[in-house]
């Protein structure tokens, strides 16, 4: 459950198909503009005010697809 934690988030965004950039100090996609990561390791979508660790960004994809 640790290691889940500390992914690298742009590293598996990107190999699920997101196109990561790189603004400022921190990280965005061109698909979820208000999608902020910070530290690679944390996230925050501003558009739904909600965030977390990789665990909860593939819980929230994984219901967004549902």
């Amino acid at each position: 459950m640790e290691s889940a934690r500390d992914t690298d988030l742009p590293d598996l965004l990107e190999s699920l198909g997101y196109h990561v950039q790189k603004v400022g100090r921190y990280h965005t996609t061109k698909e979820m503009d208000s999608l902020r990561i910070k530290n690679r390791r944390t996230w925050f979508r501003y558009s739904e005010n909600t965030g977390g660790d990789a665990i909860t960004f593939l819980h929230m994809r994984r219901q967004a697809a549902s």
